[in-house]
C-alpha cells in the first residue's frame, strides 16, 4: 500500500515562479469553480471543510480525473487531485500546484492486489512504487 498526497492544482497563470505573485486557496475559491468527485475517497470530508471556510465556493461534479485535468488546463476550474495523477502536467507546466496550509489535505492509498508474484508482476510493482513517489 502506498500513501499518495492530495494536492491543490490550478490553471497555469502564465507567469514564472520567480516573479509571479503567490497563489492562495482563497483566491481560487472566490474566482473559479471547484471540480469535485473525480476520486471516490476524499471529497465528502474535504467539501465539508472547504465550505466551512469559504462560504460562497462554487462546485461542479466531474466524475473522471482526466476530464478534471483537461478542464483545469483550459482554465475552467481547480481541484484537489492525487499527486501521482498530475505529475506529468505539473512537470510540463500545464497546471500549477499550490501549497496550502488553510486546510488539512487528505491522502489516498494505492493497492496492488495479486495472486502470484511473477517476474512480470514484480517488475510492475516496482515500477508503480517508483513512480508514485
Amino acid at each position: 500500500m502506498e500513501r499518495i498526497p492530495i494536492v491543490l492544482v490550478v490553471p497555469h497563470d502564465g507567469g514564472d515562479a520567480e516573479t509571479s505573485l503567490p497563489l492562495s486557496l482563497n483566491d481560487f475559491c472566490t474566482q473559479l469553480t471547484l471540480l469535485t468527485h473525480n476520486h471516490p475517497d476524499y471529497w465528502d470530508d474535504l467539501l465539508v471543510e472547504l465550505r466551512s471556510k469559504y462560504e460562497g465556493i462554487r462546485t461542479m461534479v466531474v466524475s473522471q480525473v482526466h476530464i478534471t485535468k483537461r478542464f483545469i488546463e483550459e482554465g475552467l476550474g481547480f481541484s484537489f487531485l492525487p499527486r501521482s495523477s498530475v505529475q506529468r502536467e505539473l512537470l510540463e507546466g500545464r497546471m500549477l500546484q499550490v501549497d496550502t496550509n488553510e486546510i488539512r489535505l487528505p491522502e489516498v492509498h494505492t493497492y496492488l492486489i495479486y495472486h502470484h508474484l511473477s517476474n512480470e508482476a514484480l517488475k510492475f510493482k516496482e515500477f508503480i512504487e517508483r513512480n508514485l513517489r
